[in-house]
């Protein structure tokens, strides 16, 4: 492979993994039904997982809505860190945003209420530079730490019984984070 060629595969390994992607689910129109549908929306890190040989699981973020009426929209994350990387379960590392269907609106969060974190350990593999370009696997204890947090946005007009898509982006500097909430309408369906 060329060293031109190279180079652009690595951009694009890079602008990849920074834009992150989006895991969704679908439910009926909070506003037009009067309650939130369940819909825990999990951000699998199978990749992470397998490259430090943790099981399937191990490394997810997930998403709820919790509350979404005229005047507050309310979702509980959890986020995980390790001791590697503590700053990954850090709220404050982010820049927190709702997307709505007119995307370039961003309504940010008027609260952030953190929970009672959870960690525990787990075994796996970690790769240590050798020198020169190697690096080895060894075995490694990481302490995973597992942040919980309930966001509240303001609505006021934000979404409405009108809205298709809600989506909660956490931007950070090493990682981004979409949640996303696809609005069925029983309007449409009637």
């Amino acid at each position: 492979m060329s060293l031109q060629r190279a180079s652009v595969v690595a951009v694009l390994a890079v602008l990849a993994a920074a834009c992150g992607a989006t895991s969704f689910v679908q439910i009926r129109h909070p506003l037009q039904v009067g309650q939130v549908d369940p819909n825990q929306v999990p951000f699998e890190n199978a990749r992470e997982e397998r490259r430090r040989r943790l099981p399937a699981g191990t490394l997810v973020d997930s998403a709820e809505l919790i509350t979404l009426d005229p005047n507050q929209i309310c979702v509980r994350t959890t986020v995980w860190g390790t001791q590697l990387e503590p700053q990954r379960a850090d709220y404050n590392q982010y820049s927190i945003v709702l997307v709505a269907d007119d995307s370039g609106v961003e309504n940010q969060p008027t609260q952030v209420q953190l929970e009672q974190p959870q960690v525990m350990q787990m075994r796996g593999v970690r790769g240590v530079y050798t020198g020169g370009y190697s690096s080895s696997r060894v075995g490694f204890t990481y302490q995973i730490t597992r942040q919980p947090a309930v966001l509240c946005f303001a609505n006021g007009g934000f979404v409405r019984p009108s809205t298709t898509h809600l989506t909660l982006e956490l931007r950070g500097p090493r990682t981004n984070i979409n949640f996303e909430w696809d609005f069925v309408s029983s309007v449409a369906q009637q």
